[in-house]
């Protein structure tokens, strides 16, 4: 194991709060491998079957809508999980991951991270930590987004003032008061 690896791993938001030996662990778990640009890591819908890392380089998240076109969502830097639904569920790939350019990832395969949970290692405890703040992250900003959404269709909705109007407005208020339920 490289001793850049775990230098790498070490600087990561997953490897910063391990010690030594949890660290040198996790990496013998999984590998580094190399992407070239415009490689797709995920595909939308398919099954994800491992966790990734970005160690350097950038990729791109990408959404098809209904009538094929697809939008970038997000743009994820060196330090930035992948896939950690699909690890922890059984979830598809709820969107395309593409590389912008070369990168370089850490991927820890599911049943290797299956593997340390069952011997009760440490460092799939900080892994599993690491997995559950990024989601809650991410979650709560999708969370601000609804309810600003929330908010500008209701501001639309107001000045039609009519009875279809009305309902709508209705019906962004028991989804608000859902999300904030969600959120307790």
């Amino acid at each position: 194991m490289s001793e850049d690896l775990l230098q790498v791993l070490g600087r990561t938001r997953v490897g910063r709060d391990l010690p030594p030996a949890d660290l040198e662990r996790l990496a013998a778990a999984g590998s580094v491998r190399e992407a070239p640009d415009g490689e797709v890591l995920r595909r939308e819908g398919e099954p994800g079957g491992s966790l990734l890392l970005i160690l350097d380089g950038s990729v791109e998240v990408v959404k098809s809508n209904d009538d094929g076109r697809s939008h970038v969502l997000a743009r994820l830097e060196p330090g930035t999980l992948l896939g950690e639904m699909g690890l922890l569920g059984s979830a598809p790939a709820s969107a395309t991951v593409r590389c912008r350019g070369p990168v370089r990832l850490f991927e820890l395969p599911r049943d290797r991270f299956e593997a340390l949970v069952s011997a009760g290692d440490a460092a799939s405890l900080h892994l599993a930590l690491a997995m559950a703040r990024q989601l809650a992250e991410r979650l709560a900003r999708m969370n601000q987004q609804a309810f600003e959404l929330c908010d500008e269709l209701t501001r639309e909705l107001e000045t039609a003032d009519t009875a279809k109007a009305r309902e709508r407005i209705h019906d962004l208020e028991t989804f608000r008061r859902q999300l904030t339920d969600l959120n307790l």
